[in-house]
């Protein structure tokens, strides 16, 4: 989880030149957020960038994490 929030936060606009790494990473980041049992609250307060993107991502990453424990 820490790795994805760092890559994230590390490389910030950057990754707008490349929307799978950004997707990838941002849905890595929630999947194991929420295995940890962190907030979105807490997840979104983490992200300096890329805050919109969290909020329409999540319910896919929210999604397939419930999926995936099953």
């Amino acid at each position: 989880m820490l790795g994805y929030l760092s890559f994230l936060n590390s490389y910030g606009n950057q990754l707008y030149s490349y929307p799978i790494a950004l997707v990838r990473n941002l849905a890595g980041y929630q999947i194991y957020a929420i295995a940890n049992k962190k907030g979105f609250q807490e997840m979104l307060k983490d992200l300096k960038y890329f805050k919109l993107q969290a909020v329409l991502l999540y319910p896919f990453s929210w999604l397939y994490s419930k999926l995936k424990i099953r």
